[in-house]
């Protein structure tokens, strides 16, 4: 990387600080599936509470 311009360098190391900084915010939770969603019934029906 001797030879490569500073401008390059820089957008390199901030990837690579996005990489490394990821697994430690919130934006992880993005990743995640939600499995709960794709076996759930289309229709979820729910009661409400009775009075009194």
């Amino acid at each position: 990387m001797l030879n490569v311009p500073v401008i390059y360098k820089i957008h390199v190391i901030c990837g690579f600080a996005i990489f490394g900084f990821f697994p430690y915010t919130r934006l992880v939770h993005a990743m995640t599936l939600p499995w709960q969603y794709i076996f759930r019934r289309y229709i979820v029906y729910r009661r409400r509470p009775r009075r009194g």
